[in-house]
């Protein structure tokens, strides 16, 4: 059986990044190979220290998956079962890949707490493109799309009443 590496991408914190034909990985190998992998994840495939993937995405994606596969490889190594790794790589994933979107929906910075930005929004263009049940505000516990370690409150909120500056 012929190796379904293409060529390496690069190097990064000690792994390999390979680009591979996944379309020969998913007939030959394992169908479960989606558009990267890592080895926790496909271990009788892929080598510790390798990320994998597949050449027929675009490089603009690379960073993303990157990214991805190194928090999802350091979760599992530390024994988090996969899906619990998926679910922490891809809201990393995400919340990296719509890092400059969120500055579309805030007014002004209002305060800082302990770390944390308290940001006035946008309201109806949060509703409008991320849930239509955002009311008055929320943090990243409850909502996927507000980046860690900020709080949104929604403008049609009367502050005087909520926080004090």
């Amino acid at each position: 059986m012929r190796s379904p590496r293409i060529k390496l991408y690069k190097q990064i914190d000690g792994f390999d990044v390979y680009l591979v034909n996944g379309s020969y990985i998913r007939k030959n190998l394992n169908t479960q190979f989606t558009n990267f992998g890592q080895h926790y994840r496909f271990p009788n495939m892929i080598p510790v220290k390798e990320f994998w993937i597949d050449k027929d995405f675009g490089e603009d994606e690379y960073k993303y998956y990157i990214q991805h596969m190194l928090k999802e490889w350091e979760l599992m190594r530390k024994g988090k079962p996969y899906k619990k790794a998926l679910a922490e790589a891809s809201q990393l994933e995400w919340n990296e890949r719509n890092k400059g979107q969120h500055d579309d929906y805030k007014i002004k910075k209002l305060t800082e707490i302990d770390g944390v930005d308290v940001w006035l929004v946008n309201g109806k263009k949060v509703r409008d493109d991320c849930f239509v049940d955002f009311t008055e505000g929320g943090h990243d516990l409850v909502y996927e799309f507000i980046p860690k370690d900020e709080i949104w409150i929604s403008d049609e909120v009367q502050l005087k009443n909520v926080i004090k500056f």
